[in-house]
Order: C-alpha cells, then sequence, then structure tokens
C-alpha cells in the first residue's frame, strides 16, 4: 500500500530522546520568521538573499529546525528555464514553459552537520518544487564545498563544471551547477 508523500512541512525527523528535529516551511508569517533570519546573519547567507534590507519576496525558505532554533535552510526561487541570451529565451517542451526551482541559498550550521539535516532539506526543497510544477531543480557551488557536491551527487543530481563571475569584482569562482529533473 503507497502512503501518500508528507508535504514539507509536515516531515519530522526525531533522534535521541529529547532532541526533536523538523523540516517546515519558513514564510513571513510563520513563527520561525525571526528565527530564520537570525540563522541567515549567523551563517552569512542575509546577504544572498535580500534586497536592500529586506529578504527578496520571490525566494521561498525551507528550515531545519533543532528544538525549535532554525539551524539550517535552503532557499528557493521558482523561474523559466531559459537560453542565456539578449534577451533570455524560455525554454519550452510541447508547447509548455520549463520552469525550475533555482537554489539561492543552503546551510546547516557547522555543530549540527552529518546529522541527515541537508539531506531532509534538499529532499523537502525537491517535494516543494515539484508541488510548484518545476520540471528541475539547479544551484551552482564552488569548489571548496566539498560535503555538498558528495551530497547532491548522492541525492542523484548531475554535475557541469563551470566559472561564475562575481558581480561587481568580476572574480571568477570554479565550481559548477547541479541538475536534477523532479
Amino acid at each position: 500500500m503507497l502512503e501518500a508523500k508528507p508535504t514539507p512541512s509536515e516531515i519530522r525527523i526525531t533522534k535521541g530522546v529529547s532532541v526533536v528535529r523538523d523540516i517546515v516551511r519558513i514564510t513571513p508569517d510563520s513563527p520561525q520568521w525571526g528565527e530564520l533570519v537570525a540563522h541567515l546573519e549567523r551563517t552569512g547567507d542575509f546577504r544572498h538573499v535580500r534586497e536592500g534590507q529586506d529578504i527578496k519576496r520571490q525566494l521561498l525558505f525551507v528550515g531545519a529546525l533543532v528544538e525549535g532554533r532554525v539551524v539550517g535552510h535552503i532557499s528557493l526561487q521558482k523561474q523559466v528555464i531559459s537560453v542565456p541570451s539578449q534577451p533570455p529565451i524560455a525554454m519550452r517542451l510541447g508547447g509548455q514553459v520549463l520552469w525550475e526551482s533555482y537554489v539561492q541559498t543552503f546551510s546547516v550550521e557547522e555543530t549540527y552537520r552529518r546529522q541527515g539535516l541537508g539531506t531532509a532539506l534538499q529532499q523537502a526543497a525537491m517535494e516543494l518544487s515539484r508541488q510548484l510544477g518545476c520540471y528541475q531543480m539547479r544551484s551552482w557551488s564552488s569548489l571548496d564545498k566539498e560535503a555538498n557536491y558528495a551530497l547532491k551527487l548522492r541525492l542523484g543530481f548531475s554535475f557541469c563544471p563551470g566559472t561564475f563571475t562575481v558581480p561587481g569584482t568580476g572574480e571568477q569562482v570554479p565550481g559548477g551547477w547541479f541538475v536534477k529533473r523532479l
């Protein structure tokens, strides 16, 4: 008998007797919003998700909570898959525009790594992306993120090497894109 898949807000991971871990969708109306912002500041990710002093409205967040404290997150942006040209050309399949969820940020605080939270966050993000009608999930990672590479490859993502040019500085960062068809 098949069981219905839980939504990201229902996914619950329990380890040990007194430590409860939850993977939840966090919105500006969620009671965990302030805790998410504090986590983003602790990890240095706040600068990647803001416009001015506010968080980008188009981003969707899934958080990892340990006893109510946000200790990990993944942020997604639903966007049209397009060919990078001027102007961008939307990809279509059977006349339908193809959508993807692009991972803007992903982190688990160091103390909580290697406990399955990163895997649970990625899986919840994939499920949320499917619910949003996305064809694929994509992210960028620099070469120094070995644990992230191992996680993504273990989850079945494909890897395409490349170089990212940092806006404003022109710095070239070696790394690559991870893509998973949903």
